[in-house]
């Protein structure tokens, strides 16, 4: 049997498989989980699509799920799934086609029968060949303004034509009818001859997690038929074994430069990443503070790592975000990426070793102490994992070095000839290359320029040239001071919460704190012996950024300036485990920090100090102040759902500025108001502290006294503390607005249609909403996405602003105007949510299959470090402090009945009878795309004509803040539904006074569970290291 590696926490029990069929498979038995989950990949992607029918692999991803031949019923599998409080997916990426599943434990038998039967005999139903089709080309359009995607398919696109990896993926209805029409070409057959290509048994990985024993499920393999997938010996997809040069053999010029270099692709532990991204990634070796400076002033950010990591290569990037002035100097940052990699190669071999081992050191740090994730994430990554890694490092092959240490002659006769200009591209992204883009990438319609490098250029990246001064400047990083070297645990870490038997139970956190400038909460760890902590500090103010669109400006400026000056500061504890942030929020200031406790301490006060040691440079004003106005004006391209959302918020909650008003703002910033941001932070206000880890409450208190002494805020007065709160809409009202969708070359059109709940905020209500969602939304689902191809986004939402519950759609569609979709809703509320609604009085056994699955999706536990300490914060800051409400969520979703939602639907969704008038109260927040622009004005008629067949009140605003800003205060508003309580139920904890700081700081305790193995081996490193570098100089 195969012994797998495993972290040192980690309590599953895992075994792999291989079935008679070939099939690959790895069963974890998960005694902590709740819910089971499984996922199957293919070794097979878009590059084996044809090249006459681009998105093929991804097309038939979408029709597999539609059924087979034992279960014929098109969404047999989905209804199944989410009736028994599961969810559902599948991808599609260039080599992989991973599909996956988590049901509810008790139903996992018939979940994986359901699931796997797709695998053996799927239908591939004709009628619904080009109904899928359709919905291949709206998920396609929903993508089209996606920055990343479309730069993304710019380079696949602008690779080797005869490669495969220039293949467009996706798939649209020019790719999957329109043309293979033309061209006479059958699609469903050649979907036919794919599948039994590819979908063979041999190149499956599968995986299987659950609370059952490990022989339980590996008999339910054989139950549900598992090795009846059929296994042709179907070979691995390959492409090119000299796939690098084919990807990046050409150099193409298009705010932000990458150097891309192919690499050749090397099993693990092997990987070339190990070897280039690591040196080269390190802020300190490239020196980011040259290249940001006044002089050059050319970047405010640089980053590197490896992507499109295939079977065949892989590709490291360092990415740079310029300047203006950085703009104009690409070529000499260009021949700085060059420079620093040369380093690289001249380093002594000492040095690179010691080097690799230290980052090989925190990687079997992080290994070690790595939590488990949720069995769906679970499943999903180890499925994939199984085509990559051998059985025994399916866990640790994400963290693998070799045990031998650095193989320089890998490093300097394999990886680093790859690394030079003529194998490289140089991107440059901005709108002021727009005049130079002469061509136009066929699938996104990006517009781009190429050329090739010059004769001067190519010198200049290879060194011949005169160098830019800045390289001078650039050196290998130094000795890392954070990197832990102590792992001793808290005595008292029994694996129990205190005052419980159950391990799981949520904690309550102590109060050590409470006086007139805020709170301090702490929950000792007694589960989980993570040697970590983690920590957020909420401090209320009047002054963030919900007080007006200039603060928000100036706060985002100023978080800009933040950032640069900490950053060389904070990289070398982001390499350790460490992390801390500040930032401006619309409720005041947060502080968030967090990493193993012995140097937390310690770091948290370096921290601070350099917060308090920044000096905002006029010079970068600017440049900062672009760079703010860059990322809220490339906001239109987002989704027009996305922003239909938002504008939900602008409408119904005060301060919830838009990014118009933002950017006016932005675009009258003076540096003033940036230096009075900065003299407002953390100036005033109530905090409220929370620490959770292997820390001791006295140590708490010292880090608490640390932060007021280097913030030093003043009492915040009770009148000023901030909340939101939420337009009171009558009943029998409806608030409408309407406006062209943001990016004008989007096509799709995309409506938020919201019902309010009176007193949403109440439990009974509050559960009510959340069992008709999880009644409705997979019904809806089927009807309005998978029958009438509304659009590829159709969500059923229950969403809550500023305390008030609403329940609702939002659909986006290319086809379809908003108020077709509308009307689509309308129908589908009287013709199917009503029938079922109605039909639940009678069917109990219905009513209670969806009570069971809504119970076991919010009664989850915390079964995480991390999940534990987000938990009890989310509790915190909502000012709800019911630490048991998953506890009390179980019973008060099975008090609910039949009427309970009968009477959400007849108050507040259905349509007014002929009994009286509406009493509903609606939002209807609709963006027009390009293909129904034209409808802009047609659509105002038939609000007025909907509003008066409903007899509601229309209220019809303009989608623009002056609209919103005359109409707002004339509204009632809510109650603040969860204030910020002056006295909290949490009793004060007798606390003994801080620690000197030399005993608290470092966070090093006597502890009962030391990982000595680690500590010896590193601290090995750290002698070795300063040897290497010592031999160096």
């Amino acid at each position: 049997m195969t012994h797998i590696i495993k972290p040192g926490a980690d309590g599953r029990e895992l075994r792999h498989l291989v079935l008679d069929n070939g099939l690959e498979c790895m069963l974890v038995h998960d005694p902590e989980a709740e819910k089971a989950a499984v996922a199957l990949s293919v070794a097979v992607g878009h590059m084996a699509d044809p090249e006459s029918l681009p998105g093929l692999a991804h097309y038939l991803e979408h029709m597999l799920f539609l059924g087979s031949d034992k279960y014929p019923e098109e969404d047999a599998y989905r209804k199944f799934i989410n009736d028994h409080g599961g969810g559902c997916n599948a991808s599609t990426s260039s080599e992989k086609t991973t599909y996956h599943f988590d049901v509810e434990a008790s139903a996992l038998a018939t979940a994986l029968d359901i699931f796997v039967s797709i695998f053996i005999a799927p239908l591939f139903t004709s009628s619904c060949a080009a109904r899928e089709v359709k919905a291949v080309d709206s998920e396609n359009s929903k993508n089209l303004t996606s920055n990343s995607r479309r730069l993304y398919q710019l380079i696949k696109s602008t690779a080797k034509a005869d490669y495969a990896f220039a293949h467009f993926g996706t798939g649209n209805l020019e790719t999957l009818a329109t043309a293979p029409d033309a061209a006479g070409i059958d699609v469903r057959a050649a979907l036919l001859d794919f599948h039994a290509k590819y979908y063979s048994a041999n190149l499956m990985r599968m995986c299987l997690v659950s609370p059952l024993p490990l022989d339980d499920m590996a008999a339910m393999l054989h139950d549900a038929h598992v090795p009846l997938i059929a296994n042709h010996n179907a070979p691995l997809p390959v492409f090119d074994s000299a796939a690098a040069s084919r990807v990046s053999a050409d150099s193409c010029l298009t705010d932000r430069l990458a150097a891309a270099s192919p690499l050749p692709f090397a099993d693990p532990p092997s990987g070339p990443h190990w070897y280039t991204m690591v040196p080269v990634s390190e802020e300190r070796s490239m020196r980011l503070a040259a290249l940001g400076s006044p002089r050059p002033g050319w970047a405010t950010e640089l980053s590197a790592y490896t992507y499109l990591e295939h079977w065949e290569f892989t590709v490291l990037a360092v990415k740079v975000m310029l300047t203006p002035a950085g703009l104009d100097s690409t070529d000499a940052i260009a021949a700085a990426v060059f420079h620093m990699l040369r380093l690289v190669a001249a380093a002594p071999d000492a040095v690179l070793a010691a080097l690799y081992a230290e980052h090989a050191a925190m990687a079997e740090i992080n290994f070690t102490f790595r939590e488990k994730s949720s069995p769906r994430s679970t499943a999903k990554s180890l499925a994939v994992a199984l085509h990559t890694y051998a059985p025994e490092h399916i866990l640790v092959g994400p963290y693998l070095h070799s045990p031998a240490g650095l193989n320089v002659g890998l490093l300097r006769n394999v990886v680093l000839p790859c690394l030079v200009p003529e194998l490289a591209r140089v991107y440059v992204v901005a709108h002021a290359t727009a005049s130079s883009a002469s061509l136009t990438e066929r699938w996104y319609g990006t517009k781009y320029g190429r050329v090739e490098l010059s004769s001067e250029q190519r010198a200049l990246f290879n060194g011949t040239d005169s160098l830019p001064a800045l390289c001078s400047t650039l050196a290998l990083p130094e000795l890392n001071p954070y990197i832990p070297d102590s792992f001793d645990i808290l005595p008292g870490c029994d694996g129990v919460r205190p005052g419980s038997d159950d391990p799981l139970a949520p904690p309550v956190p102590l109060k050590l704190i409470d006086d007139a400038t805020g709170r301090v909460f702490y929950i000792r760890d007694t589960v989980y012996a993570q040697p970590k902590v983690l920590g957020s500090v909420t401090l209320y103010s009047h002054e963030g950024t919900a007080a007006s669109p200039g603060l928000l400006a100036a706060n985002y400026v100023l978080d800009l300036f933040l950032r640069d000056a900490l950053r060389e500061f904070k990289y070398p504890a982001s390499l350790a485990g460490l992390h801390a942030s500040s930032t401006a929020s619309s409720v005041g200031y947060r502080v968030s920090f967090g990493g193993y406790s012995q140097h937390m301490g310690t770091y948290l006060v370096d921290f601070l100090a350099a917060i308090r040691a920044v000096v905002l440079d006029p010079g970068k004003f600017e440049v900062f102040r672009d760079q703010a106005l860059k990322v809220y004006l490339n906001r239109k391209s987002n989704s027009p759902h996305w922003h239909a959302r938002r504008h939900v918020a602008a409408l119904l909650v005060p301060a919830s500025w838009s990014d118009a008003s933002v950017v006016a703002q932005l675009a009258s910033l003076r540096f003033a108001d940036v230096e009075a941001a900065l003299g407002r932070f953390m100036r005033i206000g109530f905090a409220e502290t929370l620490v959770y880890g292997n820390v001791s409450a006295e140590t708490v208190v010292g880090w608490d006294a640390a932060l007021r002494h280097a913030m030093g805020w003043a009492p915040l007065p009770l009148a000023l503390l901030p909340h939101t709160r939420c337009v009171a809409l009558r009943p029998g009202s409806r608030l409408v607005t309407r406006a062209r969708a943001p990016h004008d070359d989007d096509t799709n059109s995309a409506l938020a249609l919201y019902f309010h709940i009176p007193n949403g905020h109440e439990p009974h209500v509050h559960y009510a909403t959340l069992l008709l969602q999880q009644v409705i939304k997979q019904m809806a689902f089927d009807d309005l996405r998978t029958r009438q191809q509304l659009g590829y986004v159709v969500w059923t939402l229950a969403p809550t602003y500023a305390g008030e519950r609403f329940f609702g759609w939002v659909i986006q569609s290319a086809e379809h105007s908003p108020d077709a979709l509308e009307a689509a809703i309308d129908q589908f509320v009287a013709e199917h949510m009503a029938p079922v609604i109605a039909s639940l009085a009678t069917d109990a056994a219905l009513l209670e299959q969806h009570k069971a699955a809504l119970i076991l999706k919010h009664t989850l536990r915390d079964k995480t470090f991390r999940e534990t300490f987000s938990s009890a914060r989310s509790l915190l800051t909502s000012h709800r402090y019911e630490f048991d409400r998953k506890d009390r969520a179980a019973a008060r979703i099975a008090a609910l009945a039949a009427t309970d939602l009968a009477s959400i639907f007849d108050r507040c969704i259905a349509p007014p009878g002929a009994e009286g008038p509406s009493a509903r109260a609606v939002v209807a927040v609709k963006y027009h795309g390009r293909n129904h622009v034209n409808e802009l004005t047609a659509g105002t008629v038939l609000d007025v004509e909907r509003a008066s067949a409903a007899c509601e009140r229309l209220i019809a605003l303009e989608a623009d803040d002056d609209a919103i800003a005359a109409w707002q205060p004339l509204q009632t508003l809510h109650p603040v539904r969860f204030p910020l309580r002056v006295v909290d139920p949490l009793l004060l904890t007798p606390t003994p006074p801080p620690l000197p700081k030399h005993e608290c700081w470092t966070g090093r305790c006597p502890g009962d569970k030391a990982r000595t193995t680690i500590r010896r081996r590193y601290r090995h490193h750290r002698c070795s290291r300063a040897d290497a570098n010592a031999a160096a100089s």
